[in-house]
């Protein structure tokens, strides 16, 4: 390792110490006339700023631990993927393996654009007497990280020192070898950020894969600090946040929040303790593939009239770390849903981490997970979907595929019901129908499909005469529910089947058979792999027929069991099929039909309410 004399020293003298023609001729900026470097430290590296012979003015980074040797692949992936995405938070860079001559051994570094700034500090600093700059921030921020999102594109370690702010109040981002991009996701991480940014368990080795969601966390810290200090900005100076590690919160905040002296700070803001709330929740967590996006819960927050269901589900957690006097604690209307609700979080704390929505002195002891029917000799397999809450349409993880139509996002509630393992196969359909409608016609196992949505009502009018249950169609959002795995938040992360862009999976290979993989035909269902409710195919092989009419989605309020719009033209098709490009196989994806039109890439699925 080198020290920062020695890196200075070469800096000091390019012409004979470098090997890049651009730095020999360059002019080193010096920050004052006693001759000491212009330089910027953050983490294990150093930063200088120099003149090129046509006045541009560049940055040259170096890293005194000499690892980026280990990892020269990797930054040359980040530095394509992101200079493809064009993106302002970002600045193009070279990476050289071979840049300097440093102490005896060749040493390498990295050139990029110079931007004017100030770190994040350093501009917090500078601006407690505009707290509407500090506002302005920390939206800048957040718009920030939506972007990022989109383009699917994690940073790996936000902090104050890899935030450049822009004297226009613009940001970029420094420090690239922490990106993650969807090429290194389940990757061993090699770099874990700061612990006063970080979630606990990501610096346990058990938990330390890459994946999109590791800055979800450190969003929220940096988010909600700026938010409290455009508020309260006295506190920069009484909690001397220019010689901490971290902005308001530190390690030991974060093994007991509760306690936290910083907690009853902020919770006293008005506005503010939505943020403890959800940093109380993530916090609670035990797998970091379970974190939802802070916005997408603000917006549900928002969208829950009078807060009382999102404090049902995150309030008393929140408010016993709090230990809160009575009158603080959420309110609720009966004593049987406090009840409930303190029973709910007694699962989350004992690590089942599962939110329910029926209440629990209710829920049926003896319900089975799965139950199989027969008719005229053939079986099939219905799989219980236990209600709750989701976050509907086009949520952080469908990136920039995302269309109008699955926006704006928006809390549903559902109850129980059952869902088909498989989409209604050719010899379920014969069994019911006598005949076999379908292009492929291909055995048993495989799909039925060019089959309309009346075409559907016909054989569950059949089916259910012939077993004197209810079977239907599934509304949209108990599709999407299901395919998402589960209650919101869902539990088990990605690599359990739950969350991911694609039912059960961010790899739509895993799950789905969609045009690069099909060879031009359906394929028999239950190959691929299963969501975490052990459906297969919600994502590829054929659309699937939903009961609803298509319409926008009208609002971001809370909804309970929708239905869709009353009348309509089309009917409603979710999941993606052989023949289409893999975007529509996404978990969000919307499609429509007239409800009298038959094609080869659209089938259905069966459903019953759980109480029938």
């Amino acid at each position: 390792m080198l020290s920062k004399t020695d890196i200075n020293s070469a800096v000091k003298n390019l012409k004979n110490l470098s090997y890049l023609p651009e730095l020999q001729e360059a002019t080193v900026i010096e920050s004052d006339k006693k001759g000491f470097l212009f330089c910027l430290s953050g983490g294990f590296n150093l930063v200088y700023k120099y003149l090129t012979v046509q006045k541009q003015t560049k940055a040259l980074r170096i890293n005194f631990t000499g690892n980026f040797d280990a990892v020269f692949l990797r930054i040359a992936k980040i530095a394509d993927y992101l200079k493809h995405k064009h993106l302002p938070y970002f600045v193009d860079f070279t990476y050289y393996e071979k840049a300097l001559f440093i102490k005896g051994q060749d040493w390498s570094a990295i050139t990029m654009e110079w931007r004017e700034g100030l770190l994040l500090k350093d501009y917090l600093k500078a601006h407690l007497q505009q707290p509407q700059k500090i506002a302005a921030l920390a939206e800048a921020f957040k718009t920030m990280i939506e972007t990022l999102h989109k383009h699917q594109i994690a940073h790996g370690d936000l902090q104050h020192g890899n935030i450049l702010v822009h004297p226009n109040g613009n940001i970029s981002l420094l420090d690239y070898d922490s990106v993650i991009i969807p090429e290194f996701v389940d990757s061993q991480e090699t770099i874990t950020g700061l612990r006063t940014y970080q979630h606990p368990q990501r610096f346990l080795k058990t938990t330390n894969n890459s994946h999109l969601k590791i800055d979800f966390f450190s969003e929220l810290v940096i988010y909600a600090s700026l938010v409290v200090l455009s508020k309260k900005p006295e506190l920069f100076n009484s909690m001397a946040l220019d010689k901490t590690e971290g902005l308001l919160f530190t390690e030991a905040d974060f093994k007991d929040i509760g306690k936290a002296a910083v907690t009853k700070d902020i919770v006293a803001i008005a506005g503010c303790e939505p943020y403890m709330i959800i940093l109380a929740y993530y916090l609670s967590l035990e797998n970091l593939h379970d974190l939802v996006y802070f916005g997408d819960v603000l917006n549900w927050l928002e969208a829950a009239k009078g807060r009382e269901h999102f404090y049902g589900f995150y309030g008393n957690y929140y408010h016993e770390k709090m230990q809160a006097a009575p009158e603080q604690a959420p309110i609720f209307k009966t004593e049987a849903e406090k009840l409930n609700c303190w029973q709910k979080q007694k699962l989350l704390r004992e690590g089942k981490n599962k939110l329910l929505s029926e209440p629990i002195e209710n829920k049926p002891e003896a319900r089975k997970s799965l139950e199989t029917f027969k008719v005229n000799g053939y079986s099939f397999d219905m799989i219980y979907v236990e209600g709750g809450s989701f976050m509907m349409g086009a949520t952080a993880e469908q990136g920039n595929d995302a269309r109008d139509n699955e926006k704006p996002v928006h809390e549903v509630r559902l109850d129980s019901f059952y869902l088909g393992k498989f989409v209604v196969t050719q010899g379920l359909w014969e069994a019911v129908m006598g005949s076999n409608p379908s292009n492929f016609n291909s055995g048993d196992n495989y799909p039925v499909e060019n089959v309309s949505w009346d075409d559907c009502q016909v054989f569950i009018k059949k089916l259910n005469s012939l077993t004197g249950k209810d079977f239907r169609l599934p509304t949209e959002a108990e599709w999407e529910y299901a395919a998402r795995g589960g209650p919101f938040p869902s539990s088990g992360g990605v690599s359990a089947g739950r969350g991911g862009k694609y039912s059960g999976s961010n790899d739509l290979d895993e799950v789905a058979w969609y045009d690069d993989n099909s060879d031009n035909e359906t394929h028999a269902v239950g190959l691929k792999k299963p969501n975490a409710l052990g459906l297969y195919d919600m994502s590829g092989n054929v659309w699937e027929w939903c009961n609803d009419w298509y319409g926008g989605y009208s609002s971001s309020s809370s909804q309970t069991n929708p239905k869709g719009p009353s009348t309509g033209s089309d009917r409603v098709l979710r999941g993606g099929s052989w023949i289409y490009y893999g975007f529509s196989c996404r978990l969000s994806s919307r499609y429509y039909f007239y409800p009298n039109s038959r094609y080869i890439h659209s089938g259905f699925r069966l459903a019953f309410s759980s109480s029938k």
